[in-house]
């Protein structure tokens, strides 16, 4: 399925990701703060072009090796994630075990952009947003 994505479209969605690079989890609304990237780009563009962002991570150098939950879980919100766990009967090793530990961090944090955690989400958001912009020249190159 072709998405069809304008170089306007990557600027607009670079833009936004540049936003969210600079997000303290206080300034775009009340709940903002428990969504993540995706969550938070849903929201703006819709599910169509949040596809455009969809994977890009896996090229981020601190990626988590989980596609639902590229940003690593950090020293800052794993306590938070073990006491999770230990209440909820404990946690597979691997991928499964980083998928808990992002659970246990959405349920157990007031704000997924505080902290060593919040900066490697905005980290990623800036890595997104040069991803985008690349792609945006791309295309405007495609179609000269």
């Amino acid at each position: 399925m072709s998405l069809n994505f304008t170089a306007g479209d990557y600027r607009d969605m670079a833009d936004y990701l540049r936003t969210l690079s600079q997000f303290d989890g206080g300034d775009v609304g009340d709940d903002a703060r428990f969504y993540g990237i995706c969550g938070l780009f849903h929201e703006k563009f819709g599910f169509r072009l949040r596809k455009a962002i969809d994977g890009r991570w896996m090229g981020w150098p601190d990626y988590s090796g989980n596609t639902a939950y590229p940003v690593p879980c950090t020293p800052d919100v794993r306590d938070v994630a073990l006491e999770y766990m230990d209440c909820y009967g404990g946690f597979e090793e691997g991928q499964e075990f980083q998928h808990e530990l992002h659970e246990a961090v959405f349920e157990g944090t007031t704000n997924l952009w505080l902290g060593e955690y919040g900066d490697k989400r905005r980290e990623l958001a800036a890595y997104l947003a040069d991803q985008l912009d690349a792609k945006a020249k791309r295309t405007e190159s495609n179609h000269e």
